[in-house]
Parts: C-alpha cells; sequence; structure tokens
C-alpha cells in the first residue's frame, strides 16, 4: 500500500517519514515522536511531538495534538496546538479548538471550533522563571462534542 498523497508537502515528507499507521490499523495512547508521522487509520488519545504529523485522507482521529505541524486530510476531533501551522485540506474535517501562528483551511474542508492564533515560539513557553516547561506545548482546554457533532465525524 503506498503513501496517499497530502498535497504540495508529498514529495518532502516521504523522505523523513518515519512511522506509518496504515488504513485499518487502530491505536489507543500516547503517540509521542520526533520526524513526520502519518496515520490512515484511526487512533484515539494524545499526540506530542516537535515536529509534523499527517492525518491521511481515511483516518480517524480523536485526541488532544500538540505539535510542530499537523496536515489534515481526514477526520479529527479534538484540540490541536500547533507550534508553526496548521492545515486542513480539501474533504478533511476538524471539530476542536486550534492554538497556531499559521492556520491554513482550503476550500472544501470543514471546521469547527475556536482559533486562537498567537506566537508559539520558545520565549513564550517558557513560565516566569525562564524554565521549559515539562511537555513540548502547554495542554488546551478540552473541546466538548456534542451529539450531533460527532455524527459528523
Amino acid at each position: 500500500m503506498g503513501l496517499k498523497s497530502v498535497g504540495k508537502k508529498e514529495g518532502a515528507n516521504r523522505e523523513t517519514l518515519r512511522a506509518f499507521l496504515g488504513e485499518g490499523t487502530q491505536f489507543h495512547g500516547i503517540l509521542s515522536f520526533q520526524g513526520t508521522v502519518r496515520v490512515d487509520g484511526k487512533f484515539e488519545g494524545e499526540i506530542l511531538s516537535p515536529d509534523t504529523f499527517i492525518v491521511g485522507e481515511s483516518a480517524e482521529v480523536r485526541a488532544e495534538i500538540n505539535v510542530g505541524t499537523l496536515i489534515g486530510c481526514g477526520k479529527i476531533s479534538g484540540n490541536v496546538r500547533a507550534r508553526h501551522r496548521i492545515e486542513i485540506q480539501k474533504g478533511s474535517v476538524l471539530l476542536g479548538d486550534v492554538s497556531t501562528p499559521i492556520l491554513v483551511v482550503e476550500e472544501g474542508a470543514v471546521y469547527e471550533g475556536h482559533c486562537r492564533m498567537t506566537a508559539l515560539d520558545a520565549e513564550r513557553s517558557q513560565d516566569a522563571e525562564g524554565r521549559e516547561p515539562d511537555r513540548v506545548f502547554a495542554p488546551v482546554p478540552p473541546y466538548n462534542l456534542s451529539q450531533q457533532d460527532n455524527q459528523k465525524i
């Protein structure tokens, strides 16, 4: 099974892909990684990375996501905090609050939630005494899904 296209990023991401959860796979837990990881199956839990997370066209992700960059092509339910950018591509659905300096929502994508666009650089992630936080990013308050929201994904 080959990788499906993720738009203009396909060539760059294929070279550095560290892990791939294919269509038909299911995973529940905490996924922490460096490099680029792509999910085309079902994932539920928490995702932590300073790098790129790709949600493939057939993926269903229910998670708190804290990454450097998110490229969404499938269904995402949960809050997303991205240090660099979030791209929601045509045909994808994102239900949850986002915090990122750059948000790209292509025509044909669905996004429902609150958006906070701020610089998430290292200076702002330090506490008053200049210490780095224990996690890569601080958690975003949970987005409450209604029954109607659950039917959308």
